[in-house]
């Protein structure tokens, strides 16, 4: 079963193509914050890492021993503090003890003095541990994080594609390790004159061709640079695209269809009758209750279809969606059309006719 649109001969706007390179969204250039002898190299050019993938590792033998050390203090500053705030809180006590026997007329006012003397002198003693304890503590957060970043990682999914250091090798703080690419995304950087540079915005959507890999992408226009090239006149012009299955690569050639405000009759298709197969542009038409293929060139997309060339005439039906279910030309098609009212259910035909389901009030033959 399938559903069908339909070829339309429509007014569009027009475009040119201009010429681009695919760039990475984001290169990074990982290096050292720490200084020390490389134990762990980066993985060798071409590997494919995510955020957080260990690249190298430098020595920590004395880092660590040094955060032992800084524990160790921690503890001890620990306690001192816990003793000192004992002895400051047997100090209050004593001094609220003879608070209560001089207000009976049982104690001096000197013996009173004394122990408010006593616990004043307690009290600061616990300042004093308190601020050796957070010394301490900081001390220890410095050896932690040191350590930490003697552990250099990817700082996002992408790939390597160059190693700079090697076991063995001694890293001073901003010596590079590796260098990485991202691979989620990626830019086509599009060379547009200045003619057509007006004519876009940000956020715009344009389609952007691939031919390496046989992709047709449409993508929002991320970035315009307003700044020409001095000798070609062209702008440079951002296009970020999705690359989740990693094939799209840094330096691939692309074209791109950006509309230069004149319009034109054109046959269009929707974007989903278009399939890439290895011979080309492949539409499948309806014709007699078939499945008749019909290779197209596409010229670009405008909104959800695409403007092409090819065998196919204006009002025809054109299969969009089971197409990939098609398994050879001719094959008998059972179409699936829309309800003629709204919460029907759509009905199949193997002849291209329409068919809607009766209401409850529509008599029956």
């Amino acid at each position: 079963m399938v559903r069908v649109g339909e070829a339309r001969r429509e007014t569009v706007t027009q475009v040119s193509r201009v010429t681009g390179q695919l760039r990475p969204a984001r290169r990074s250039l990982v290096a050292s914050e720490e200084s020390g002898r490389v134990v762990l190299a980066p993985p060798d050019a071409g590997t494919a890492v995510k955020a957080g993938t260990i690249l190298a590792r430098i020595d920590d033998e004395i880092v660590r021993i040094n955060r032992d050390g800084a524990i160790a203090q921690v503890a001890e500053a620990q306690a001192i503090c816990e003793q000192r705030e004992a002895l400051l809180a047997s100090a209050t006590r004593e001094r609220q003890r003879l608070a209560t026997l001089l207000a009976e007329r049982t104690a001096k006012r000197k013996e009173l003095d004394d122990a408010t003397d006593v616990e004043t002198a307690a009290r600061a003693t616990v300042d004093q541990a308190k601020a050796t304890l957070s010394g301490a503590q900081t001390d220890l957060a410095r050896i932690e994080a040191a350590l930490r970043k003697l552990t250099i990682t990817a700082p996002f999914d992408g790939y390597v594609i160059s190693k700079r250091t090697e076991v063995g090798q001694w890293l001073s703080p901003g010596d590079p390790v590796a260098e990485v690419l991202s691979s989620d995304q990626i830019d086509a950087m599009l060379d547009v004159p200045e003619y057509l540079v007006g004519h876009l915005r940000a956020d715009q959507p344009v389609t952007v061709h691939i031919e390496g890999v046989s992709r047709i992408i449409t993508a929002p226009v991320h970035r315009i640079v307003p700044d020409a090239d001095p000798r070609a006149r062209t702008f440079p012009v951002n296009v970020r695209l999705t690359n989740d299955d990693g094939v799209l690569m840094s330096g691939m050639t692309v074209t791109a269809d950006l509309p230069n405000g004149k319009e034109a009759m054109a046959l269009t298709v929707p974007r989903d009758a278009v399939q890439v197969t290895p011979a080309g542009m492949l539409v499948y038409v309806n014709r007699g209750g078939a499945a008749i293929p019909a290779y197209v060139r596409i010229r670009f997309g405008v909104g959800d279809r695409f403007v092409i060339d090819g065998p196919i005439n204006p009002g025809e039906q054109v299969i969009v969606e089971g197409n990939e279910r098609i398994m050879f030309p001719g094959q008998p098609l059972m179409l699936m059309r829309e309800p003629a009212e709204p919460g029907g259910a759509p009905t199949a035909s193997n002849d291209g006719s329409s068919h809607t389901p009766p209401s409850s009030d529509t008599p029956q033959q």
